[in-house]
């Protein structure tokens, strides 16, 4: 983000700061199950809603926190969160704003679920 901002200084342009929530492991297909917690299950859709709701709330909110340091008068931050894959969105992002240029971070998944579904910024 550090990088970010200071091309952003240099250069008068925005710096749009996406936060994507995989929703990698929030399904569950396997044979017989019946749970699918954003598919609506036997506790109701109800329960669905106010956990999607809470994860994105909270989402929100740790992305603004995160943002705070950064933000300075001349500096124009936008911040966006969504729930999907994170590729998909990005690259849809990148498509339909016309993005010029694209800073990732190096942190992400790591371990086992980059051997699942591989890194981002390599896609």
């Amino acid at each position: 983000m550090d990088l970010a901002c200071q091309i952003a200084r240099n250069t008068q342009i925005e710096v749009v700061a996406i936060h994507v929530l995989d929703h990698t492991g929030l399904f569950d297909f396997s044979a017989g199950s019946t749970a699918y917690p954003l598919m609506g299950n036997p506790a109701g859709l109800d329960y669905d809603q106010q956990f999607l709701e809470s994860f994105y709330q909270s989402a929100e909110e740790k992305c603004a926190k995160f943002l705070e340091p950064f933000q300075q008068p001349g500096l124009r931050i936008t911040k966006k969160v969504k729930v999907g894959s994170a590729f998909h969105f990005i690259t849809e992002e990148i498509s339909e704003e016309k993005t010029d240029l694209v800073i990732m971070g190096s942190k992400g998944v790591s371990g086992f679920e980059e051997v699942l579904i591989g890194s981002n910024t390599e896609k």
